[in-house]
């Protein structure tokens, strides 16, 4: 019988552990009862750079934690879930929860097998976690793989996990640690780990307090948290087996110390006030779109530039125009990249030829068209036929060679559902094209409203706040401001009929709306405080500063101004607030910078770490804009994920009678994931908007 592998304690640096004792102290004042710390060194280095061992409380809050969870190697979706669903076995009875991120997690899992001193398994402690380098993870599986047997899944990830809860070894028990004998261990692990017999007597033989322990009144051998203590050096020569499962015990402390009656609460914050919207992270079983593998889309920094004519002066390389961008596409772990051009002018002149149109020269022409039409009220929009030879010269210019084999590849692995695809941009001139008309002329249908569920995302090193899915109503703060001097919108009309839509939703306690008019910056702060809201929708004006680059949202001031909100102001107002969800209905929140792509404010609060944001990147008519929330929000609040809203909103604006035929991809969506979830399915659907 191969040798079970048990769980290990990792070692913190001196200031990770000071930092630890800080941080875990902050977020639950009770952990600063009972705690100790030890020394050691790594493993197979007897005698060298010791490292500390923090054997100290690090539980959550008492009203409970979700975490979410990353996966650092990516495994296959069901490998994830099957390793999800053990994590949650301890939602049973309390107050925890795992979800899937695509971001960077709280929890990030490997399943290392070396270096030797982060290969077994093995989890940080509790609130330990957050303090671990953002690229490392916290939690290893050393092999797991769906050929793993039920049985080590409960024995193995059950245990990492409730260390990853704060729970200790519980075979660290004086009740139990007596049974070991000293001369056998002390030879036994300077066989196995290399450590002296003062590590020895600091990671084995050194009782950890009862406050620190699984907390229950005895020593429990069966508990989960007992792994196999050897026979090799117990006093009587017999093993202690160790746990298997969660135990009736377990599941009851975990209970006392994480409540089910008490509401949810992120991470490292204290308990939420009653007023705030209930949530809980969803069981990725639960999600039929967790752990479903997304498109991505990435256009990358130029290659090729031309060379200036020698008419003109010399240029620098970044005033120079591209011929080319790259576009990489990845998409179950596959990553292929493909050509863009976007000037034909170096090829033609290498033929001895006058340069011709290129697909993107007309890319550029129809947006400016558009442009001219919408903001200046000037020349034509675009009939059927010419918006279809637009979209596909959108999706040609993006879906080219390897690109459009790897797409074909997965949307046939969908069986009948969307396609999830997030687009990114490097480029700002790029980013700022009206990509939503990208048209599959093969599958004679839009992106955004046919196959997939198309949404964008921009460059950030912040990963995006973390989402769990409210249990409670949808908690809208609709913020509208017209200042003098500023061209009037229908904010009357437009709350009127979000009012209207929302009252079968506002009926079935599934959202409540409040309206905060002729709004300053101050009462928006004073109102967003509160947290007692998840969804801004912002009516208003917003600008772009072609100088500076750089965008504003248009709010009042005391005397009925304008009082302009620069972006950088912006992303203090509505990032890390709790807020999942931001609604601009604005004229030109969705442009972007040319010199920075992420200058615009859209661009600005996401890469900041708001979950979602839509934003228009025209001028439309009030009625669409609004027809376009209503219908956002109702397929928000019936449990469906951002892409799946966006997809049925741009629909229900094609069918409106009174449209302008651009209206339905004048929204940009912008998440992190189309698959995120921001209210659970209610008990019973509600009719949609206009059909009762």
């Amino acid at each position: 019988m191969s040798e079970i592998i048990v769980c290990r304690t990792m070692p913190l640096t001196a200031t990770q552990a000071d930092a630890a004792l800080r941080r875990s102290i902050e977020i639950n004042p009770a952990n600063a009862d009972g705690h100790r710390i030890v020394a050691r060194s790594e493993i197979g280095r007897r005698g060298g750079p010791r490292r500390l061992t923090v054997a100290i409380n690090h539980k959550w809050p008492t009203n409970g934690v979700r975490l979410s969870v990353q996966f650092l190697d990516n495994p296959e979706p069901e490998l994830r879930r099957r390793i999800l669903t053990h994590m949650n076995a301890w939602s049973k009875t309390a107050n925890v929860s795992f979800a899937e991120t695509r971001e960077t997690g709280q929890v990030r899992i490997a399943r290392l097998d070396q270096p030797a001193e982060v290969a077994g398994y093995w989890s940080y402690i509790g609130t330990q976690i957050l303090g671990i380098d953002k690229d490392q993870p916290t939690l290893n599986l050393e092999g797991f793989t769906m050929n793993t047997s039920e049985a080590e899944f409960k024995r193995v990830v059950r245990h990492e996990t409730g260390h990853t809860l704060g729970f200790e070894h519980e075979h660290m028990r004086r009740e139990l640690v007596a049974k070991i004998d000293r001369r056998k261990a002390v030879a036994y692990f300077d066989r196995t780990q290399g450590w002296t017999e003062q590590e020895t007597l600091d990671q084995v033989l050194t009782p950890l307090s009862k406050k620190s322990t699984l907390g229950t009144t005895e020593a429990d051998a069966l508990s989960i948290m007992c792994y196999q203590i050897p026979g090799a050096i117990t006093k009587n020569g017999k093993a202690i087996a160790g746990g298997r499962d969660i135990t009736k015990k377990d599941f009851q402390f975990a209970g006392k110390l994480y409540p089910l009656s008490t509401k949810r609460a992120d991470a490292a914050s204290q308990p939420q006030e009653t007023s705030k919207p209930k949530a809980r992270a969803k069981s990725p079983l639960q999600d039929g779109a967790a752990g479903r593998d997304t498109f991505h889309i990435v256009v990358l920094t130029p290659f090729e530039y031309e060379e200036p004519q020698a008419s003109q002066p010399a240029a620098s390389k970044a005033e120079k125009r591209p011929q080319f961008l790259r576009v990489l596409a990845s998409y179950a772990g596959a990553r292929v990249e493909a050509a863009m051009r976007v000037s034909s002018k170096g090829a033609a002149a290498a033929k001895g030829k006058p340069a011709g149109p290129t697909r993107f020269g007309s890319i550029i022409g129809m947006h400016e068209r558009i442009k001219t039409y919408t903001n200046l009220g000037k020349g034509t929009l675009p009939n059927k036929e010419q918006l279809a030879a637009f979209g596909s010269d959108l999706f040609e210019a993006l879906f080219r060679d390897k690109v459009l084999r790897l797409y074909d590849e997965a949307r046939s692995r969908q069986h009948g559902g969307r396609l999830d695809i997030v687009f990114t941009s490097m480029v700002p001139w790029i980013a700022e094209k009206p990509w939503e008309f990208a048209y599959d002329r093969a599958r004679a249908s839009f992106l955004a409203t046919g196959e997939t569920h198309f949404v964008r995302n921009v460059l950030t090193g912040v990963p995006a706040d973390f989402i769990a899915p409210s249990l409670g109503p949808l908690r809208i703060l609709v913020v509208s401001a017209q200042p003098s001097g500023y061209g009037l919108l229908s904010i009357e009309r437009e709350t009127q009929l979000i009012e209207d839509s929302f009252a079968p939703l506002k009926k079935a306690k599934l959202a409540q709306v409040e309206l905060l008019a002729r709004a300053t910056p101050a009462k928006v702060h004073a109102q967003l405080s509160s947290g007692a809201f998840n969804v801004v929708h912002f009516i208003g004006h917003g600008d772009f500063n072609e100088d500076t680059q750089e965008g504003s949202l248009i709010f009042e001031d005391d005397d009925g101004g304008a009082a302009v909100l620069k972006q950088s102001a912006a992303c203090e107002l509505f990032c890390q607030r709790g807020i999942n969800l931001v609604f601009l209905n604005a004229c030109r929140t969705g442009t972007g910078g040319r010199a920075e792509f992420n200058k615009g404010v859209a661009q600005a609060l996401v890469a900041h770490g708001l979950p979602a944001l839509v934003a228009n990147q025209y001028s439309v008519l009030d009625s669409s804009a609004a027809h376009f929330a209503q219908y956002f929000y109702w397929a928000l609040s019936q449990g469906k994920t951002i892409g799946q809203a966006a997809c049925e909103a741009r629909i229900a604006v094609n069918c409106l009678p009174q449209r302008e035929i651009i209206d339905w991809a004048v929204p940009v969506v912008y998440a992190r994931d189309p698959a995120t979830v921001l209210c659970e399915p209610p008990q019973s659907q509600t009719a949609a908007p206009g059909t009762t």
